[in-house]
């Protein structure tokens, strides 16, 4: 993201999400850009707008975007190592998600927790999460590659490696298929970690 084009974004939801009759042109840029704020790796600069989004969508009554807010600022703080605040914020929104009838993002926010759970070391919640939030996505959804992935993980902490890479591979299939190239990446690296741990060297 160009840095004037952050810049215009970030000055504009200052103004923006203050004066109330432009609250809905502010919150629909604010879920626009957090994705890309997110991947560009402006984390912290960010939260507060998330913060200041959730307010205002609460006070507007609008729970589908409070739900997905909640959900960009959990990523947030995840990627910040504050799995607190991720799990806090993230739990808000699977519940959101779900009273709102949305199951895919219920889902996806299921899938988040189960990623904590497992960074956590809390193995049996993280299983339990994902036997929660799988059947939720339908089968040819890009996204249950979140599920394999995070099932790969905790194949490898128990060093269950081949099981790890099974399911590292099906990760990498799916993201191969969605064409996402950073979860590729992201895939390769722990499948290669699955393969060094059972002796591979040349892949």
């Amino acid at each position: 993201l160009a840095s004037r084009d952050r810049q215009l974004a970030m000055l504009a939801l200052s103004y923006g999400l203050k004066a109330g009759a432009t609250w809905p042109e502010a919150l629909a840029t604010l879920l626009a850009f957090a994705p890309i704020m997110e991947q560009a790796g402006h984390r912290q600069d960010w939260i507060p707008y998330l913060l200041q989004g959730i307010e205002v969508s609460q006070q507007l009554g609008d729970q589908p975007t409070e739900a997905e807010l909640r959900f960009q600022l959990g990523v947030l703080y995840e990627f910040l190592s504050q799995l607190e605040p991720a799990r806090a914020e993230i739990e808000a929104s699977a519940g959101l998600f779900a009273a709102l009838n949305q199951p895919h993002k219920q889902a996806r926010a299921l899938t988040a927790l189960a990623s904590i759970a497992s960074s956590q070391q809390q193995v049996d919640e993280a299983r339990t999460l994902l036997a929660h939030a799988c059947p939720l996505f339908a089968l040819d959804d890009p996204e249950r590659a979140h599920c394999n992935f995070i099932e790969g993980a905790l194949a490898l902490q128990a060093e269950q490696f081949d099981v790890a890479e099974r399911q590292f591979r099906e990760a990498l299939m799916r993201w191969q298929q969605a064409g996402d190239q950073r979860m590729v990446a992201w895939a390769l690296t722990n499948l290669g970690a699955a393969l060094r741990r059972q002796g591979h060297t040349e892949e």
